[in-house]
């Protein structure tokens, strides 16, 4: 323009900018590139701008969704993503954003099936060419089958670790086959903790008390890679003795080669014990029906003697005149009746034993041995007899008070009726020491003695050493029957013409204070 504002001219100004604008035309085919590479990408690929809104989907986003890509970008990622995932993914993006750093998560997206499925989400900022921040490029993979598969691995190990038998697992690969897990309820049985049972070799698991018979089956079963199932019995970690029934199946690979073996190992500790009580159930009971069938036999044959000699002796009263003959069968009627009556109380005394419980309480032994003595003292002999009883207690005796009174006056009665007379100085000595643990009876007498070929038939039932014998033949039975209901034990030492002794060892069942 002139001095007075006309325009007398035009100047024109010119750039070359072909580089320029090859260099564009090159972004541009490089973009179209690789938005192309990226919409076929089998990987979802979304992207952002700086103000968080979504402006570009992949094809495979788009497949995914079942959304157009125009319906895709008005939608934000909380009509995309479970609510339940909501909360935790907006925290990680804003936050990403928030510091422009590289964010990644996992969160459940919504499949064009309704199904919401597992995607692992990765995002990274990006820059333009003159570095300034132009948003987020993120990629998305379906990891749904990694996800079932650590679910179901999770219950899979849940199961095993609630299960209530004890798994193992070993690695069939290597020579000493280690056992690289082991449950819990594997500690709750050995009381070893489950760190200390990894990298033992099987084996050894046992704690060295496995039989060498069922050791040498397992070793055989790992080597060839075969199975085993048996039941075994070891000791924990603490010493108390375990039934356990052994399952070891190998694990195939998929070349059908045996990887690792699985061992199930379950306590039958209860079950074993109960199995043995019932065989010792069936064992007592046929004891007992064999000693039922002996005893109804010899009890008859037993009550009748006595029985048909007092009828003899009555026949033989009512045909003599004579008084002095009279008393004489009086006499021996009596002595029928009181051998009868020895049977009987030696019956009921048997069968108190039989079906009675036990009923534990403290016992002063010394008032039972003077009582018994004190009613027996009307047994021919028994004022000749010295009494000799020493006790040593280091505490109170706890056991059944009845079946003691029964075991001595067994005892009492025995060394009165079977003693020799026939000598200055005819005595019983009792002696018995008291512990925590036990009571020990000992019964000494110089009386007759019993010949050692009968020592192991004494306990019999109706058995008879002498023919001096006046009693039943069911005492000394009866006390081998009450030591062993005691759970305790009974030796005799004895020789013929010199004297007896008798031990018996009864176990103290202390009984625990109250508070």
């Amino acid at each position: 323009k002139n001095s007075f504002n006309s325009i007398e001219g035009v100047t024109v100004v010119c750039r070359d900018v072909t580089k320029q604008k090859k260099a564009e035309e090159s972004i541009i085919k490089a973009r179209d590139f690789y938005l192309t590479l990226l919409n076929d990408f089998p990987t979802l690929i979304w992207k952002s701008n700086p103000s968080k809104k979504l402006d570009y989907f992949n094809k495979t986003w788009i497949d995914f969704t079942g959304r157009t890509l125009e319906e895709e970008l008005k939608k934000d990622w909380i009509e995309k993503i479970h609510f339940d995932d909501i909360t935790a993914f907006l925290s990680t993006f804003l936050d990403a954003y928030k510091n422009k750093k590289f964010f990644q998560i996992e969160h459940r997206l919504k499949h064009h099936s309704g199904e919401y499925r597992w995607i692992f989400n990765l995002g990274r900022p990006f820059f333009d060419l003159d570095g300034n921040f132009s948003g987020f490029i993120g990629s998305c993979y379906d990891i749904t089958e990694r996800k079932k598969a650590e679910e179901l691995l999770r219950l899979q190990k849940s199961a095993m670790e609630s299960a209530i038998e004890g798994i193992v697992i070993l690695d069939a690969n290597l020579s000493d086959f280690p056992i690289i897990y082991a449950n819990q309820e594997m500690e709750n049985l050995l009381k070893y903790p489950v760190p200390n049972l990894v990298g033992k070799d099987f084996i050894s698991l046992f704690n060295g008390h496995l039989d060498p018979i069922n050791e040498e089956k397992i070793r055989k079963t790992l080597y060839l890679k075969t199975s085993f199932r048996g039941e075994i019995k070891i000791q924990d970690s603490l010493g108390k003795s375990l039934w356990l029934h052994v399952l070891i199946s190998p694990v195939t690979d998929q070349k059908k080669s045996a990887s690792h073996f699985v061992s199930l190992i379950n306590n039958i500790t209860e079950s074993k014990e109960s199995e043995e009580m019932m065989k010792e159930k069936n064992r007592q009971l046929e004891k007992t029906n064999a000693e039922l069938d002996r005893f109804v036999y010899s009890t008859s044959h037993e009550l009748r003697s006595p029985l048909m000699s007092v009828l003899g002796l009555i026949s033989l009263l009512e045909m003599e005149a004579e008084p002095d003959e009279q008393k004489n069968y009086i006499q021996m009627m009596k002595e029928s009746i009181t051998k009868l009556d020895t049977i009987i109380h030696d019956i009921i005394d048997y069968s108190r034993n039989n079906r009675m419980e036990l009923v534990y309480e403290e016992i002063d032994l010394e008032t039972i041995i003077n009582e018994s003595f004190y009613n027996l003292k009307y047994m021919e002999g028994s004022s000749r007899i010295r009494l000799n009883t020493e006790i040593k207690a280091k505490c109170p005796f706890f056991s059944d008070k009845r079946r003691i009174t029964i075991l001595i006056n067994n005892f009492i009665s025995n060394c009165i009726k079977y003693h020799n007379y026939n000598q200055p100085d005819p005595f019983v000595e009792i002696s018995i020491k008291i512990s925590p643990l036990n009571a020990i009876i000992s019964i000494k007498d110089n009386g007759l003695g019993i010949a050692e070929k009968h020592l192991e038939k004494i306990y019999d039932m109706f058995f008879r050493a002498t023919e001096q014998s006046s009693g039943s033949g069911i005492g000394l039975y009866i006390v081998k029957e009450i030591v062993e209901k005691l759970s305790g034990l009974i030796d005799v030492q004895s020789i013929e013409g010199k004297g007896t002794l008798f031990t018996v060892e009864i176990p103290n069942n202390i009984q625990p204070l109250e508070n």
